[in-house]
């Protein structure tokens, strides 16, 4: 699982949690006289406690703000090719990956994700239903001639393998 997916995950999980957590809280205050005596002095008190409430608050969701930002922003590999540059999105890479192990595995899902890493390396990603050390060669070769003949990739690239 990518970074980016895990970190929006369990923030998600963190939201959530906050958003059913209040609701018990409000559902559970008219079976609470002390707390709505607590509760009015807190609201009804000077304004300095809620400022600071209200500043924790708005860190927290400008720091999700920024950290989703960062990180669901799109990658781009940067090919280099005689006399000019391209950029290829990662999406472009991913769908002629899934379409080569498609082929390969007709009538199993398979499942992929393509990262680009620092200095424009290739990782991939692929949960595959049965692995022998033949067919991995062969994808590892493959992946590497589509690689080389879609982008005029021709650097290294991991090839990370799930069994499914």
């Amino acid at each position: 699982m990518r970074t980016s997916h895990l970190i929006f995950s369990a923030i998600q999980f963190l939201v959530t949690l906050t958003v059913l957590l209040a609701g018990a809280f409000f559902i559970l205050i008219p079976y609470a006289p002390t707390m709505q005596s607590y509760l009015g002095d807190f609201f009804l008190g000077e304004a300095p406690p809620i400022q600071k409430l209200g500043i924790v608050i708005f860190g927290f969701g400008a720091l999700c703000f920024f950290v989703l930002f960062r990180l669901n922003r799109t990658t781009y590999l940067e090919l280099h090719m005689k006399g000019c540059r391209a950029h290829a999105e990662e999406g472009l890479v991913k769908g002629y990956v899934d379409r080569y192990l498609h082929e390969l595995f007709p009538n199993d899902p398979v499942d992929s994700d393509v990262v680009v890493l620092k200095k424009n390396r290739l990782e991939v990603i692929a949960n595959l239903p049965t692995l022998r050390e033949d067919l991995l060669e062969k994808i590892q070769h493959d992946l590497g001639l589509l690689f080389y003949r879609q982008f005029g990739y021709s650097k290294d690239f991991c090839l990370k393998v799930k069994l499914a």
